[in-house]
């Protein structure tokens, strides 16, 4: 066996040898009872018990070393070895003028080099040996990710040892230089080997914002035991001053949790305390009943617009609540939940009627139960049924400032208000017939609420105002449901067989009598937004509160052209609409029925939506919703991308919406609603030549001819480390306000990173993906 010498590559990879097995795999051998195999090119002589191989190579177990001359001592088992030396085992690679093998006391190098094979890196020591057990003991070591020729950053340690069966490295006099520029010092570290994990400190981050300030973040890991662990997150911060973030993970057979918070102990902004907390639990007793707790509370309904990182966490209106307890089986499925949600849009918790009506209820409980069996004669049944309490409180708040304090403080004042009971069973009966390239399914089914109020005197005394009457603790809503569901699928392949298109018509009658229930209450019940889902939805509404009187008939068509063999997408297109053949009575949620009004809405706005994927890496998206009535476009959306790699990607989009609160309340056409979206957004993330990178996003809005978001970043990456830097502005409050972040990402391959600018890039960029190679 000959020795490899292992050259510096330009941008080095993890080595491959031909030697490599799975990490650790040699942690526990003891090499002293493995005996030593010889193979050599030349000849060889034996001399008062030495032998002398000429291009020989000692392997012992999974080891080996090879080098221009081996000499062997039969009496003491000991090799020694001269010229163009190398080493192998399952992890290290080393090299050297000179070593000595023992069976008892391990290889010993001097100046030598190495080179990792499970990751990337490789270094130099004055001094190496490796026990019979595997463990490693260097002095005077750097190390590096980056080609021998060019080391951009190097690790210096006075000794490092590094312990197999335990998994971990231990350096001493720690330093860490960056072209030449010392970065970091400790006199003593300790680090995880492979994918163990181990307590300690992790790489600080940092970021900066217009409205936050300057943050430093320094991670302390803590390793409890193999099923549990907890990270605590110190913060410095210029303008808040000093927090702490916390997570600690659990996991075992039958349970797994996360709780996070941050504390905050004093922020001068508010002058008071400041925290979040988010738990999330599960429990599986066994396959069939699980329990489940998520819940997040805030102290305060602006804390995600001033910490949030996104878009989505800073425009949360509500903050979710929720213990559950799930049951299944093979057909049915059965829930108890009690949910409340925090309230962070304090426009919902200061207004006065009907506005305050947007205030969510509280569940304690709901407990739900649904089914499916099928019945001879090629019947189904499905049965959906809920029991539910609801509570809320009946205030409002009216913001006052109190000039003592300089804070804003709420007033409570007596809103008019109901809680109560609602029980709610929905039986349904349906007949599938089924053939090939067609289906006809007829269906009915019983709606029937029940409820048991528990009314306030406000509420009360303005429902008998109202209503002429005194109020009904005890109201119910009953209708039948009819529906029969038709679709056919026609499909042809093209002359080459190469292409396979598709035609699939359907058309959904549905017919729900009138019932009145104008003075029901709402407790959980939604008109939904009108999309390809709502097309062919029985029920108007989601929620057992209202039942959508109607008598229509939905129609749509969609064609896909696809790939024959791999069943790849090309084009697909969507059409449809609703035409009503009896203006319905119930059109919104809380306003009075329209039975008896010149309403003369006979068809839904027309949706449309084409998708299309048929020039390499190109794909191309469009929606719209016209309005028949009114000839003009309720909502449209239009998506440009090109994404050839993951990290190349260009989008280009277009969002339009009118009067976006009427569609989610109503049904019926609004003359008064103004435009409230009309914006383009284009970003991007782009290699310019080997090592550097770009990335950019820009919001704007043509109702204000003004931009909302924008963002800019540069990367430069090379072999071992890489610098990112990312500078934008975007809305983080309900009234509008921008904020300004600056984001900073430096990683040196090997070791880890510091800052969070990858995260912002992700965010924002539509397609886009780190690269980590």
């Amino acid at each position: 066996m000959n020795a490899t010498i292992v050259h510096a590559q330009t941008c080095p990879d993890t080595p491959v040898t031909g030697t490599e097995k799975p990490s650790g795999g040699a942690s526990h051998i003891d090499f002293s009872k493995i005996p030593i195999e010889f193979s050599f090119d030349g000849g060889s002589s034996v001399l008062n018990g030495e032998s002398q191989l000429q291009g020989g190579t000692a392997t012992q177990g999974s080891r080996s070393i090879s080098a221009d001359i081996l000499h062997y001592d039969f009496a003491t088992q000991k090799v020694k070895a001269d010229g163009n030396v190398a080493y192998d085992d399952a992890q290290l690679h080393l090299a050297g003028s000179d070593a000595n093998l023992d069976t008892n006391a391990g290889v010993e190098f001097d100046q030598a080099s190495f080179m990792l094979k499970t990751r990337v890196g490789r270094g130099s020591a004055d001094r190496i040996q490796l026990t019979p057990q595997g463990n490693l003991k260097l002095k005077t070591v750097k190390y590096t990710s980056c080609p021998i020729s060019k080391p951009d950053w190097e690790l210096k340690l006075s000794e490092l040892d590094i312990d197999q069966a335990a998994r971990t490295g231990t350096g001493r006099n720690v330093s860490l230089d960056f072209k030449g520029i010392p970065l970091f010092y400790t006199p003593w570290i300790s680090f995880p080997v492979g994918d163990e994990r181990k307590s300690g400190f992790l790489f600080p981050s940092f970021s900066s914002s217009s409205r936050g300030g300057y943050s430093l973040l320094v991670p302390w890991y803590w390793n409890i035991a193999p099923n549990y662990d907890a990270t605590f997150t110190p913060v410095i911060d210029s303008v808040r001053g000093a927090e702490l973030n916390t997570e600690f993970r659990y996991l075992s057979e039958l349970n797994k949790s996360m709780l996070q918070g941050n504390y905050l102990p004093n922020d001068p902004t508010q002058h008071d305390w400041r925290g979040w907390l988010e738990l999330k639990h599960q429990t599986d007793f066994n396959p069939y009943l699980r329990l489940q707790l998520n819940g997040a509370a805030v102290s305060d309904h602006q804390w995600f617009e001033d910490f949030g990182q996104n878009r989505d966490e800073t425009s949360q209106v509500y903050l979710p609540q929720k213990l559950e307890l799930s049951a299944y089986s093979a057909n049915w499925f059965g829930s108890a939940v009690i949910q409340h949600l925090q309230i962070l849009d304090t426009g919902i918790v200061t207004s006065q009627p009907p506005a305050s009506n947007a205030r969510p209820y509280t569940a304690a409980p709901q407990i739900t139960v649904a089914g499916h069996e099928q019945l001879p004669f090629g019947l189904d049944f499905n049965f959906n049924g809920e029991l539910s309490y609801f509570i809320r409180n009946d205030h409002t708040y009216t913001a006052v400032e109190d000039p003592a304090s300089n804070t804003t403080i709420y007033v409570a004042h007596n809103n008019a208000n109901v809680n109560g009971a609602r029980l709610y069973a929905a039986p349904e009966l349906s007949l599938p017939l089924r053939t090939s390239g067609m289906y006809v399914i007829p269906s009915t089914s019983w709606r029937y609420t029940a409820y048991q109020l528990s009314p306030n005197t406000v509420y009360e005394q303005d429902f008998e105002a109202q209503h002429g009457v005194n109020l009904n603790r005890g109201p119910t809503l009953s209708a039948p449901v009819s529906s029969l569901d038709m679709g056919m699928v026609f499909e042809r392949l093209s002359p080459g067989g190469q292409r396979l298109y598709t035609l699939q018509p359907r058309i959904l009658y549905v017919n729900v009598p009138y019932r009145p229930q104008a003075d029901l209450p709402i407790f959980d019940t939604t008109l939904p937004d009108f999309n390809l889902v709502q097309l062919f939805r029985v029920d108007r509404f989601v929620g057992p509160d209202r039942i959508g009187d109607t008598n229509q008939i939905s129609t749509g068509i969609t064609t896909r052209m696809l790939d024959a063999h791999s069943g790849r997408q090309f084009l697909s297109g969507t059409l449809g609409q609703i035409f009503y053949l009896k203006a319905p009575c119930i059109t919104t949620l809380d306003l009075p029925d329209t039975c008896h009004t010149n309403a003369a809405t006979h068809s839904s706005p027309v949706i449309g939506q084409i998708a299309l994927s048929t020039y390499k890496n190109w794909t191309t998206s469009i929606g719209i919703q016209w309005d028949p009535v009114k000839s003009h476009t309720e909502r449209s959306e239009m998506n440009f991308q090109y994404l050839p790699a993951e990290n190349k990607v260009i989008n280009l989009s277009y969002r339009f919406a009118r009067s976006i609160g009427v569609v989610a309340t109503t049904i019926m056409p609004n003359d008064t609603a103004d435009e409230r979206v009309d914006q383009w957004e284009s970003s991007f993330a782009w290699p310019i030549g080997v090592n550097w990178s770009t990335y950019g996003r820009v919001v704007y809005s043509r109702l204000d001819n003004a931009l909302h978001d924008y963002l800019g970043g540069i990367e430069y990456r090379s072999c071992c480390w890489n610098l990112r830097l990312v500078y934008g502005r975007s809305i983080t409050t309900r009234n509008g306000t921008y904020d300004t972040r600056f984001g900073l990402q430096f990683e040196l391959k090997g070791l880890g990173s510091a800052g969070t600018a990858d995260t912002s890039l992700q965010n924002a960029i539509p397609g886009y993906t780190v690269r980590h190679k």
